[in-house]
């Protein structure tokens, strides 16, 4: 439910950054972007994981097969979880970079948002 939410917030942020060159101040927003549509996917499907680790272990059978899908579903899960991990830091690395940097719509340069000449 609060994905979208997320992705309002990302864009107000793109706004905060709009000052600084489009090349410094677009791909932390991408960035951002993709972490938090990833988010509920990644954290969703780990329901699954556990409805399936629980089917294999209430089920007693010994198949090799069977009791090696969890763990083959952990690791497709684990692939956009990783991705998820990678881009929400270097996003928000990069948009810190961004206002340190120089001007942007926040107070990097001496002022506060709400005093602006």
């Amino acid at each position: 439910m609060t994905g979208p939410l997320y992705l309002v917030a990302c864009r107000q942020l793109r706004q905060g950054l709009r000052p600084a060159p489009r090349r410094l101040s677009v791909p932390p927003y991408l960035l951002l972007v993709a972490g938090f549509a990833l988010a509920p996917f990644a954290h969703g499907s780990f329901y699954y994981w556990g409805q399936a680790a629980k089917a294999v272990h209430e089920s007693g059978a010994g198949s090799d097969v069977l009791t090696g899908l969890p763990g083959d579903m952990a690791a497709v899960l684990f692939i956009p979880y990783g991705v998820l991990l990678a881009c929400w830091p270097a996003g928000s690395v990069w948009m810190a970079v961004c206002v340190l940097r120089g001007p942007t719509g926040g107070s990097a340069a001496g002022e506060t948002p709400g005093r602006r000449r």
